[in-house]
């Protein structure tokens, strides 16, 4: 897999190891002939906290680093990281695509509502132990 990181990114280092570490455990690192941008810009529609898309050989995550006019403090970048990771395994493994509508395991979930979409459930799930798994504490960060 290759990966390029874009925007002002506090503590890239820490952050590309990171983002190493989040491939091999999505078993997503071995995918030589795919691509993955991960952005940072400083606020995203709707006060988002991050957003991804993606297909089989390709993924682009967003990450905010501010949200209804406040800082996001590093730590709830790297989770947000960690939820959008989640999506572009989910995307790249075909579990769901969202064009031309959103479908997950093959059933269309065009009509569920964001809290109880599949996708979602299992990227808040997983979110705060694929961090704290990942998250290369050996490291110092500013």
């Amino acid at each position: 897999m290759i990966f390029i990181l874009e925007g002002r990114i506090k503590n890239k280092e820490v952050v590309d190891i990171y983002i190493q570490n989040l491939l091999k455990s999505l078993n997503l690192h071995r995918r030589h002939a795919s691509e993955l941008t991960i952005k940072f810009v400083t606020k995203l529609p709707g006060d988002v906290l991050g957003l991804a898309c993606g297909g089989p050989r390709y993924g682009e995550i967003e990450i905010a680093r501010t949200s209804e006019g406040e800082k996001l403090q590093f730590f709830e970048q790297m989770i947000t990281l960690a939820h959008e990771m989640i999506h572009i395994k989910q995307y790249m493994k075909g579990e769901m695509t969202d064009e031309p509508q959103a479908v997950w395991h093959g059933r269309n979930h065009e009509k569920t509502p964001y809290g109880k979409q599949p996708w979602e459930l299992e990227a808040h799930k997983m979110e705060h132990e694929l961090f704290a798994k990942c998250f290369p504490w050996y490291l110092e960060i500013n």
